[in-house]
């Protein structure tokens, strides 16, 4: 499952994402549509850790994001994580 919960994101001080709440269930497919300014690529490259949100978090199944993207990180008992391209554990 993934989850977004009140996520805000942009660039600089241009404020994009403001409060974005979603949840998609495993196995679910969504499409995300939009007027061209929207938001929708942000969205997208906040989920992929292109684009670092700047309130909120993001929760891939069991593996919640603090600065790391949360499939990057791995092992269930010491948890490693990919900080830019620094391996650190949480």
């Amino acid at each position: 499952m993934l989850q977004l919960q009140d996520v805000h994101a942009g660039y600089g001080e241009i404020e994009v994402l403001r409060g974005v709440t979603v949840t998609v269930g495993a196995r679910e497919i969504v499409s995300i549509i939009g007027a061209n300014g929207a938001g929708k690529s942000t969205l997208l490259r906040t989920i992929f850790g292109m684009v670092k949100p700047t309130a909120g978090g993001i929760r891939l199944g069991e593996r919640t994001s603090a600065g790391a993207i949360p499939w990057m990180c791995s092992g269930a008992a010491a948890p490693t994580c990919r900080r830019g391209g620094v391996t650190s554990r949480p």
